[in-house]
């Protein structure tokens, strides 16, 4: 059966009632019910009187949207086969051979979507005149003179009677209700039901008599000239083919109840696919809460807990029963099986999108919305991906990856880093249509990739980072390894016998024009990450770089004394060379959430943004030697160089005991290097040439500093200037 939805605001009275007669004397075998959208008209509409039941709902909206009306009613029809008129339509008798045939080819799959062409009625014709004319013509008359005295409808859109199917409505995620006003949003959808696949059919015109009654302009009637320009600019940008459904204008959300809501299907499936080990429900917790809010929740998390034992499903129950705020399912099997499980999220996914979610990482909170813009840039593309960030649990290393442009050539000759599963989103229908190949252990990810590629497959770039990835002791990446890289082998030897070889020197070539990183449009610094990463993570420290301590000159010492009430530490160079800025550097502190607090306090006392880095990436960073070539000393040259000291606070001290303003101390540099007991710190000369100068300056320097110096040559290594060599 089919439910007739009318959306109105603000018509009058007598337009809608005859347009219920004229559908109610069709005497259609299909018809079955009205549903009247009153989409927050000034007078309340009442409901028609007719043979058939008649349903209004009554909905406030503060501005006018048909295609948001239009999505209430299909959600509160009753019947699975829809069909949408405007309130100021007449349909003649003679039609209802046609309407049915209309009703019945969609409701068999014949087609998805039929459409009818209206008539537009001269202005001189009333609503009572229309109605008495059509209605007369059926009477054994000829149609004819109705049809004379209007314009048929070019087919450029709808023309006004749509019939459809619920899921052919639900897939493409119903009307968009971005559009205002009049105008646009009928096309659009059209448009976007063919493009998703709906075979379109157009009423028999000489057997399908519509009719629009004429009233003024809707643009003139109410001043919505700049809408109806919104209107046009996003049908022309937005070529994307799935939507969000929102109710974006009236208060529908509020009077409907969840299983009427929930009628439609979510816009993206969270896919999680699990297996016990150590962690494992804390992990999830954290991976599935960090999508919380994005795109107004509207997604559905598919768990599937693949080959665990019964205690540890029973656990993972238990701890996914703690989230609330959105549609979760859990299924489990047996098999151990990370392809075949994710196979069945894609045969359970309600949402047109399946988002890819390991349980182990964060996603980034414009994740969502960021795959959702590629689809909507280019609405022929098959996914999207984007870049992520590697995070060390124990350690708290960072490493971004950008990402690159995904194509065969890139994915089989690239130099690698190209795309990460977990940061990838595809339409549903695609991922049922390509599914994981379960004869892979490990690397079914990459295997998808490639085959999705060598098909034709377009999976666009995002531009911006989406996704944190984590490694930690029972990461599949650390503990399957081998299975991996054999599992990659596999795949692209696969692929590689699908060419010819005449075409494999074509693809490195493409690799090599193509490889380059996709730039990323939201970098995100230490401090950024640092608020979405766990707050257990890591070993940390904080860094005051030591000229926030210098008010005038020289090193505030009461500063620096509060400083280290906060927290212990000590003064260091991040990185080997010659006077590198100089930081004073905490001592590790256990836990990013410590960590932020630390650099919290620090910053209230100094007065300016501080740095924390982990431990790891902080001895990473230092432990680079120093490049003696740097000191460019030439054949007759050395430098002179002080012993090694390890503690930088010591070595300034003693620097402290020059005058400031001497020749001398204009000489000396810090040098910052690493050697196999690790960092360590000298005191420099700049190159000196002449056995006498040299002579002088050592005997200078070590009587004042009362340390020993040693001449060093280019290459870092002690050697003593000699009479012999001196220059002339």
């Amino acid at each position: 059966m089919l439910t007739l939805i009318i959306p109105a605001r603000n018509w009058s009275q007598d337009r809608i009632d005859y347009c219920v007669r004229s559908f109610t004397e069709l005497g259609s075998k299909w018809l079955s019910e009205f549903v009247i959208v009153d989409f927050g008209s000034a007078v309340p509409i009442t409901a028609p009187d007719s043979t058939l039941p008649v349903r209004l709902l009554r909905l406030e909206a503060a501005v006018w949207s048909s295609a948001e009306a239009t999505n209430a009613g299909v959600l509160v029809a009753q019947n699975s086969v829809v069909a949408k008129a405007d309130a100021d339509f007449i349909i003649s008798r003679r039609s209802r051979a046609e309407f049915d045939a209309m009703a019945e080819g969609v409701a068999n799959g014949t087609y998805g979507l039929a459409i009818g062409q209206a008539c537009d009625l001269p202005s001189g014709v009333s609503t009572d005149e229309a109605y008495e004319l059509i209605s007369k013509s059926t009477k054994g008359t000829s149609t004819l003179s109705a049809q004379a005295l209007g314009r048929l409808r070019p087919r450029w859109g709808q023309g006004g009677l749509v019939i459809f199917t619920r899921s052919r409505w639900d897939r493409i995620g119903g009307y968009e209700s971005r559009f205002t006003g009049w105008g646009n949003e009928d096309n659009d959808f059209a448009e976007r039901m063919r493009f998703g696949g709906a075979k379109t059919y157009w009423g028999n015109r000489s057997r399908l008599e519509l009719f629009h009654i004429w009233h003024a302009p809707s643009v003139h009637a109410t001043g919505v000239v700049s809408l109806r320009n919104q209107n046009q600019k996003l049908a022309k940008d937005d070529k994307s083919v799935f939507r969000r459904l929102a109710f974006r204008h009236s208060n529908f959300p509020k009077l409907a109840t969840p299983q009427i809501l929930s009628g439609a299907s979510p816009l993206v499936t969270l896919a999680v696919a699990t297996s016990a080990r150590p962690g494992r429900d804390r992990m999830i917790l954290e991976a599935i809460n960090s999508f919380r809010g994005q795109i107004d929740n509207d997604f559905e998390v598919v768990v599937v807990d693949n080959g665990s034992p019964a205690s540890d499903s029973l656990a993972l129950e238990k701890t996914l029963a703690k989230i609330r705020w959105t549609k979760l399912r859990l299924e489990t099997t047996d098999r151990a099986s990370i392809p075949a499980a994710r196979n069945a999220i894609s045969q359970m996914a309600r949402g047109r999108y399946t988002c890819v979610v390991d349980d182990d990482d964060i996603a980034l909170p414009n994740r969502l919305a960021d795959h959702m813009l590629a689809f909507r840039k280019d609405g022929n593309v098959h996914g999207s991906h984007g870049g992520w960030i590697d995070f060390d649990e124990s350690s708290g290393i960072i490493e971004r990856n950008q990402g690159k442009r995904r194509s065969i050539a890139t994915l089989m000759r690239g130099t690698g880093k190209v795309t990460a599963h977990p940061a990838c989103l595809y339409r549903t229908d695609v991922m049922r249509a390509v599914p994981y190949d379960e004869s892979f252990q490990l690397g079914s990810d990459l295997d998808l990739a490639l085959r999705l590629a060598n098909n034709g497959f377009d999976v666009v770039h995002t531009g911006t980072y989406l996704t944190l990835r984590r490694f930690h002791s029972t990461n599949v990446t650390i503990t399957g390894q081998s299975n991996q890289v054999s599992g990659g082998a596999t795949a692209r030897s696969r692929v590689l016998a699908s060419f010819d070889w005449a075409r494999i020197g074509g693809l490195e070539e493409e690799a090599k024009a193509n490889d380059a990183e996709v730039y990323c449009r939201n970098p995100m610094s230490i401090d950024s990450l640092a608020e979405m990463i766990p707050g257990y993570t890591g070993s940390w420290r904080v860094l005051v770089p030591v000229a926030a301590l210098r008010p005038d000159e020289g090193l505030d010492a009461e500063l620096l004394e509060q400083l280290s009430e906060i927290i212990e530490g000590d003064l260091f160079t991040r990185r080997a060379g010659l006077n590198q800025p100089i930081y004073f550097r905490s001592v590790p502190v256990t836990g990013l959430k410590k960590g932020r607090r630390i650099k919290e306090e620090a910053e209230a006392l100094v007065g300016v943004p501080l740095q924390l880095n982990s431990v790891r990436q902080t001895e990473i960073d230092r432990a680079i030697p120093f490049d003696w070539k740097a000191m460019n000393i030439k054949p007759g040259e050395r430098v002179l160089r002080s012993e090694r000291y390890s503690e930088l606070a010591e070595l300034l001290v003693l620097l402290s005991g020059l005058d400031p303003s001497s020749l001398l101390r204009s000489l000396l540099s810090v040098l910052s290097d690493h050697d196999e007991d690790g960092d360590c710190y000298y005191l420099v000369t700049a190159p000196l040439k002449g056995y006498d100068d040299l002579r002088q300056t050592e005997f200078e320097l070590e009587r004042q500093l009362k340390i020993p110096f040693r001449h060093i040559a280019s290459n870092g290594l002690p050697n003593e200037l000699t009479l012999s060599q001196r220059s002339h």
